[in-house]
């Protein structure tokens, strides 16, 4: 498949380098900011921290997916999602107010969501 041939050219091109495959970050259904304020008119209250309303549950099955087989093609595997997400759902927010949603879109994430993300990762990739 296509990641295999990646990941096989990568190796070929740079065979002593660490490789490291982080996987997909939670998706939302729209931006945040709308399922956050649907989610205010829906059920006239503030949203959980952790919630799945509005979630795009796709990409769970990706993560799960990538965490059994990519670690067979010889590359490290880092879980995005699950840092993000927990039993409850996926982080909406890291603080009160906009300034602090963790996304920007369906799949990107904001400076306070990338920082989130980092703090909790990083020690992974920096060793």
């Amino acid at each position: 498949d296509t990641l295999s041939l990646t990941i096989k050219k990568i190796k070929e091109a740079s065979p002593d380098s660490r490789i490291i495959f982080i996987g997909p970050v939670p998706e939302w259904n729209a931006n945040l900011v709308k399922i956050i304020s649907n989610y205010l008119s829906e059920f006239k209250k503030n949203p959980p921290l952790y919630m799945t309303y509005g979630l795009n549950s796709e990409i769970s099955e990706w993560d799960s997916y990538f965490s059994n087989n990519v670690p067979k093609m010889g590359i490290e595997y880092i879980s995005a999602y699950k840092a993000l997400c927990n039993e409850s759902g996926c982080l909406t927010r890291v603080g009160n107010g906009p300034d602090f949603i963790t996304a920007v879109d369906w799949g990107h994430l904001t400076k306070p969501g990338s920082d989130f993300l980092f703090n909790k990762i990083g020690n992974k990739i920096i060793k």
